[in-house]
């Protein structure tokens, strides 16, 4: 069998390292996607860096002639259209590797604003010893902690918070019971959740229907002040909005990997809201071995005929392929 890997230069080392390790596949490592049509002439499977997708490559996966397998080393699918893989042809991203390193992030930021550690940061390096800041500080014991979109990412969130007794809410398209969540809630009733929220958690694709779904109208209906955290996609959040909800103290605190636009430019007025901690979509970092592992999984799984990890369904990739245009 013979596979085509382009990943990206964070990933490449501990992909090379893990995979020299498996016999009897042929690994073409290509540098660029100027390679990739030469390549996909005689490969079964592409192995891809979801940000190398551009329009050329999508376009060269629709015409590998013998390409059956499609996995990404990313968690989000929205840049695959459903049109371009036939029923016969397998997908997969990599969420069950790296949902446990994202949760890790949700919660650091969650425990950092919750304990104020980004206001003693601020405070040392102006050599200021702020013992007032104790009756502002939160305890994430006992909290309830609403996860809007509960797919590997929210589960494995729901896992680490699980010991400190939060009460977690699920947000989910229809509702659905779910085994991590003490309760769980249809989209169409998310504002009764939010009134009940103490943080906010958001583990969601981008679609059109969730594009400024926390929007000024959403903040409203946050009765508690809750801490939001957002490890899915920045255009999911109205950032304007976010910038007042957090000035007027709507919103209490905010964590966010990704923001709208991406980088925030330097006179963003988000740069100077208070109560926020902004890390530059990051919250995968550190997770290079477990993917490597868990592609070398998939492709021992793969070539002995059974069903690989993290496989998208038609359904699936429909929904994260409505974009906004």
């Amino acid at each position: 069998m013979r596979i085509t890997l382009l990943p990206t230069a964070l990933s490449r080392p501990a992909l090379r390292a893990r995979l020299a390790t498996i016999p009897g596949i042929e690994f073409d490592w290509i540098d660029d996607r100027r390679q990739l049509a030469r390549s996909l002439e005689t490969a079964e499977a592409l192995i891809v860096g979801t940000p190398l997708l551009d329009e050329d490559a999508l376009a060269c996966i629709g015409r590998a002639p013998m390409l059956r397998w499609l996995q990404l080393l990313n968690a989000g699918v929205e840049k695959i259209p459903p049109g371009l893989l036939r029923d016969t042809q397998i997908l997969c991203n990599a969420s069950a590797a790296l949902a446990p390193t994202v949760a890790e992030h949700a919660l650091s930021l969650l425990l950092a604003l919750g304990r104020g550690l980004d206001s003693f940061v601020a405070a040392r390096t102006n050599m200021l010893w702020e013992a007032s800041r104790k009756g502002k500080l939160r305890s994430l014991h006992g909290a309830t902690v609403v996860i809007v979109g509960f797919g590997a990412i929210g589960q494995s969130l729901g896992s680490l918070l699980r010991p400190l007794r939060c009460r977690i809410i699920a947000i989910t398209r229809n509702g659905g019971p779910e085994p991590m969540a003490d309760a769980s809630v249809a989209m169409d009733d998310i504002d009764n959740a939010l009134a009940q929220a103490d943080a906010i958690v958001l583990t969601l694709p981008l679609t059109t229907a969730t594009t400024r779904l926390f929007n000024a109208r959403r903040f409203a209906a946050c009765a508690r002040k809750p801490i939001l955290i957002n490890v899915s996609r920045g255009a999911i959040v109205d950032t304007l909005a976010l910038d007042d909800a957090l000035r007027t103290g709507q919103i209490g605190a905010a964590g966010l990997d990704v923001v709208d636009p991406e980088p925030l430019p330097p006179r963003h007025p988000l740069w100077s809201a208070p109560n926020l901690i902004l890390t530059p979509h990051v919250a995968a970092g550190g997770s290079h071995d477990a993917l490597a592992d868990f592609i070398a999984e998939n492709i021992q799984r793969y070539a002995h005929g059974q069903e690989p990890l993290s496989r998208v369904s038609a359904r699936q990739l429909a929904f994260s392929s409505q974009l906004p245009p």
